[in-house]
């Protein structure tokens, strides 16, 4: 589940299994948490950016704390979808090889018009500068957006998967 989107119990449960793996410390879990959770300021401030996510469906299945966190948490991502800047649609399993990212990936517009990507994995993050880098996450970005259901069939998805999870 993409941070920007995620309620703090999903992150607390996430970062909580980082410190019991001793991948981070308890320190390093609340600091996480704290950034995390203010990072998503972005998204009501005004002027509102435009964000569009298209997350993986294992996003939606992979039971983060169990229904009583999950049910909660896919209540939110259809809340932001109904937000007139935010995009949320949901590559299925489906896609195969098509889908183009193994990692998050976030593009940045700046407002000169050109784009920096940011790519993290388990460890750490990564800023990219470099054009040709960037104009190719970019296409194969639009790529998985053209790919991916509409975000009216992806909000069908996460209902379906919440609906589930609540018997």
């Amino acid at each position: 589940m993409p941070g920007l989107l995620q309620t703090p119990e999903y992150a607390q449960v996430e970062l909580a299994a980082g410190v019991s793996r001793g991948n981070i410390s308890t320190e390093q879990a609340a600091e996480r948490l704290s950034f995390r959770l203010a990072r998503q300021a972005a998204i009501t401030r005004q002027p509102a950016p435009m964000i569009h996510v298209v997350m993986d469906e294992s996003a939606l299945r992979w039971q983060v704390g169990g229904p009583a966190v999950m049910v909660p948490q896919l209540r939110r991502v259809e809340e932001l979808a109904g937000l007139p800047n935010m995009i949320i649609q949901v590559a299925p399993f489906s896609l195969g090889a098509r889908r183009p990212f193994h990692h998050s990936l976030t593009l940045l517009a700046l407002p000169n018009r050109m784009q920096i990507g940011y790519v993290e994995d388990m460890k750490q993050g990564h800023l990219e500068r470099d054009i040709p880098t960037v104009r190719e996450w970019s296409r194969d970005c639009a790529r998985l957006q053209a790919d991916a259901p509409s975000v009216a069939d992806s909000m069908a998805t996460v209902r379906a998967v919440r609906k589930e999870l609540e018997q």
